[in-house]
């Protein structure tokens, strides 16, 4: 950006910037600017406005922001230490681009660090199936961890044991955190209907199941 490169006026280039992001928000260009994020940050530039600014426009259901936009936003509100932000526009790009896979698996991370479990829900479906039992149970730990958000987990813990293809000792290690989870909100009878479940299962291999068997019991005489 000559703003930059010229008159090395993070203010200007920041003006400009925004003025482009009205115009056309969804062009390659805006790359070219990724090594620049922190130097767009400096006091008086503007920043921090543009970043929310930014956001504002990604949340619209219209809104023209592309990937390589909210990236470079991304930065910039990285830069500038507002990790929800960043957050919110890595997660929205990776919808919008499911297929770069760094730019997901960024969003992930970003998501998981902050501990939120509507950003990392909203980033689920962008996650390929094999690393998407890895974010639910980050969702499952985010909402464990706010103290009243065991439902969430619970649902969490759920679906990445449905997930096919689970280790058996991925298996049982997630179904010991739902026990764990239904034992602390004194669900008895759907703890009991897990361990059912659980030890029936034809995916649970003999050996697995002779494992399980004795933690059942102690798990359901917790539970009374």
């Amino acid at each position: 950006m000559a703003a930059l490169s010229t008159f090395g006026s993070a203010r200007l280039a920041v003006s400009a910037l925004s003025r482009a992001v009205q115009c056309d928000g969804d062009i390659e260009e805006y790359a070219q600017l990724f090594d620049d994020a922190e130097r767009l940050t400096e006091p008086g530039a503007g920043a921090a406005e543009f970043v929310i600014s930014l956001v504002d426009l990604a949340g619209q259901k219209f809104g023209g922001a592309g990937t390589r936009v909210l990236d470079l936003g991304a930065r910039i509100a990285r830069a500038l230490g507002d990790r929800r932000a960043e957050t919110r526009l890595l997660v929205i790009a990776a919808k919008k681009e499911p297929e770069n896979t760094d730019l997901v698996r960024r969003a992930e991370a970003s998501a998981r660090a902050l501990g939120d479990p509507e950003l990392l829900e909203s980033v689920l479906d962008a996650i390929p199936v094999r690393e998407r039992v890895d974010a639910l149970l980050a969702i499952a730990d985010a909402a464990d961890e706010s103290g009243d958000g065991e439902q969430k987990a619970i649902e969490a813990l759920g679906r990445a044991r449905a997930t096919r293809g689970l280790s058996d000792a991925t298996r049982v290690a997630i179904f010991e955190r739902l026990c764990d989870v239904l034992r602390r909100m004194g669900r008895r009878d759907d703890l009991e209907l897990l361990l059912e479940a659980e030890l029936s299962s034809d995916d649970l291999d003999d050996s697995s199941r002779f494992r399980l068997n004795p933690r059942a019991g102690r798990v359901g005489r917790r539970a009374r």
